[in-house]
């Protein structure tokens, strides 16, 4: 994200729980406007990353009545995250 890059000085993620760090110096810093959806929905892209490498859920897409979503799905259950706004 470019945004990390300019506001916090990191080049690169690394897809771990350290990256929650830096999410939320973002967030406390009100880095991200609350109408910036792209900039949200990339929060939630390097959030699900940290899922997905620590704890072993899976990018799915999410098909209901409303449409198709970008959704974490824990093993092979039924049970979903949608951490992408």
């Amino acid at each position: 994200m470019d945004l990390i890059a300019r506001r916090l000085g990191i080049l690169n993620l690394k897809g771990d729980k350290s990256d929650l760090k830096v999410l939320q110096n973002l967030v406390d810093r009100k880095a991200i406007g609350r109408d910036d959806v792209r900039g949200l929905q990339s929060l939630g892209i390097v959030f699900g990353d940290v899922l997905v490498n620590e704890y072993g859920l899976g990018w799915v897409s999410y098909e209901d009545d409303i449409g198709t979503s970008k959704a974490l799905r824990w093993k092979k259950t039924e049970n979903y995250v949608f951490p992408v706004t």
